[in-house]
């Protein structure tokens, strides 16, 4: 759940390495890839070693009994020592390679077969590449000695920050918030005169008069893509459809005798950028469900920023779309429906500056003695950073985007302790109507992107948070821990706060009792690190977990709803 699996690796069997680009160089580059998208489909299933090889290779040569037996003697020799597994293979494993397979010159032997011998060289390149990341992994180093829990939440950030896409995220999940921010960008544009010229330029690219024709056409795609399965998407040239069709897929395609550089690839920035393989003429084959789900939202927006950059159309596409429609429009619309049914007195941002408050919070909230106090920052953390594991660069990206900023102006901690202050002495006029001597306040900042809300980031906040009380003289225990969530999540459970199946106060209050408990949930061998670490989660993890959502039956609902009123919209 949290990645702390250990990779079972070439060393441990040879008792030497090797460079995967030498056994993976002399492979069909066809047969290749679709082996290696086979293995990071099937990856949940695939984690016992001798499961793989017995699924996956049929014959029982020198090489495979010597690394059966190998991983037998490491499981039994470590079986009470271990709080975690030893697995086969990860999805950055398998990324890795496929990245590898690019970067190396296109092999395509028409008479290569995919027999035992060709998957043995794979599985030696996976247990190769498999060394690597392991070694990548010892070099989480903190450059000070920090106290707990700010030293074991760097630890868990720096492991799980470089492949968390592909770890702990449901591609179902992904897809439908990746829908709805994606349907309220366009109706966010279309209400705003000045995008419509941007909307227009973008829905002639691909060939579709509205944008629920548009969305419908990508999520065809993501429902060819099953679990365990390699669905190769084939277009009939005949096919009404068909050329919408061929531009929205090679718009998102890679060609199978591309050579990309690793160096071009970094975060495997090319793959999440076009997040399908063309196999062959009219023949396709999606790489992953979660990159596909990634590239429905941030795709309209890079090619609508593309578009600006070209015509010119508005100043500032970037400053709007952070501003006016992450935080004006996107969160201020799915706070709006989660209370929609409560009695709640409430205030966003926009309600402060209209009565001249400066400094407002971006949402105030208040049910009787409860006060949440809401920030949001729609900040992205640089690549570079994300896949380096360096303390130093993640504590700075820490601080700057939600601590003080490098030109030394607040940002959200600052932000929510400054509002806290003003709270306790009656100083927002909008609401005076409390006791400060009876109030609770939870603080909650709302993420953009869900990589700061992977585990260990939220108690280094919080840490922020109460040393930045302590620098205004502020003690007082009914000023609660901060809440740290992801606007996905809020998404994915907006209906349910609405419905009130959930509630802010009753969910926030199980939130804190789970982080003290000890044990979670039962102690078995599979749950140890899940009990170790519970109580670095945030508030998204906990909720995700608590409450499950993949709703396949919502992404048809979408899907149809985007094909109906496409049409009669003149789709």
């Amino acid at each position: 759940m949290i990645g702390l699996e250990s990779l079972f690796k070439y060393s441990s069997v040879y008792n030497t390495t090797l460079h995967p680009e030498n056994l993976l160089i002399s492979l069909d580059r066809k047969i290749l890839i679709e082996n290696l998208l086979y293995l990071l489909r099937s990856q949940p299933k695939f984690v016992n070693f001798i499961d793989f090889c017995n699924i996956y290779i049929s014959s029982e040569t020198d090489d495979i009994v010597l690394l059966k037996r190998v991983y037998n003697e490491i499981i039994e020799s470590n079986i009470n020592n271990l709080p975690y597994k030893i697995i086969s293979y990860s999805n950055q494993t398998i990324l890795n390679l496929l990245a590898i397979s690019f970067s190396l010159p296109p092999s395509n032997n028409l008479q290569a077969e995919c027999d035992d011998n060709f998957r043995l060289k794979i599985v030696k390149a996976i247990l190769a590449e498999n060394e690597k990341i392991d070694n990548d992994k010892k070099k989480y180093i903190l450059a000070e000695n920090l106290p707990e829990p700010l030293s074991t939440s760097y630890i868990l950030a720096m492991n799980i920050l470089p492949y968390d896409d592909f770890t702990n995220n449901n591609s179902n999940a992904k897809l439908i918030t990746a829908c709805i921010k994606a349907a309220k960008l366009f109706d966010f544009c279309y209400k705003t005169n000045t995008y419509i010229d941007l909307i227009n330029t973008f829905l002639e690219k691909y060939k579709c008069k509205n944008y629920l024709k548009y969305l419908h056409n990508v999520l065809k795609l993501f429902f060819t893509s099953k679990d365990e399965q390699i669905i190769y998407i084939t277009l009939d040239s005949k096919d009404v459809n068909y050329l919408s069709d061929l531009l929205m897929l090679r718009s998102l395609s890679i060609s199978i005798n591309q050579i990309i550089s690793l160096e071009d690839n970094i975060d495997y920035v090319y793959f999440r950028n076009k997040p399908i393989i063309e196999i062959q003429e009219n023949s396709f084959i999606i790489i992953s469900r979660n990159l596909l789900a990634d590239k429905i939202f941030n795709g309209i927006f890079f090619d609508l920023n593309v578009i600006n950059q070209q015509q010119h159309i508005v100043k500032d596409f970037f400053i709007d779309y952070t501003t006016k429609f992450s935080e004006q429009y996107l969160f201020y619309s799915i706070i709006e429906k989660m209370i929609s049914k409560h009695k709640y007195i409430s205030f966003n941002g926009e309600d402060f500056r209209k009565s001249n408050i400066k400094g407002e919070p971006d949402y105030y909230i208040r049910n009787w003695n409860d006060i949440f106090l809401f920030e949001f920052k729609d900040s992205k953390i640089n690549k570079e950073i994300k896949i380096s594991s360096d303390y130093n660069s993640l504590k700075k990206t820490i601080e700057e985007k939600f601590v003080q900023k490098s030109n030394k102006r607040p940002s959200a901690i600052k932000q929510l302790v400054n509002n806290i202050n003003r709270i306790l002495n009656y100083d927002i006029s909008l609401d005076t109507k409390y006791n400060n001597q009876k109030i609770k306040i939870y603080p909650v900042l709302v993420v953009g992107d869900s990589k700061f809300s992977i585990p260990g980031i939220s108690c280094i906040l919080n840490e922020y948070l109460k040393k930045e009380l302590e620098n205004n003289g502020i003690t007082n225990d009914r000023i609660m821990d901060l809440i740290i969530v992801d606007i996905d999540t809020l998404i994915l459970y907006q209906n349910d706060f609405c419905r009130k199946n959930l509630t802010l106060r009753n969910i926030i209050d199980e939130y804190y009792s789970y982080l003290k408990k000890h044990k979670p949930i039962s102690n078995i061998k599979d749950n140890v690190i899940y009990n170790a670490f519970h109580k670095y989660f945030s508030f998204s993890y906990f909720l995700l977990q608590k409450k499950r959502k993949s709703k396949i039956d919502e992404m048809y609902d979408l899907c149809e709803r985007f094909k109906i009123e496409g049409l009669e919209k003149g789709g």
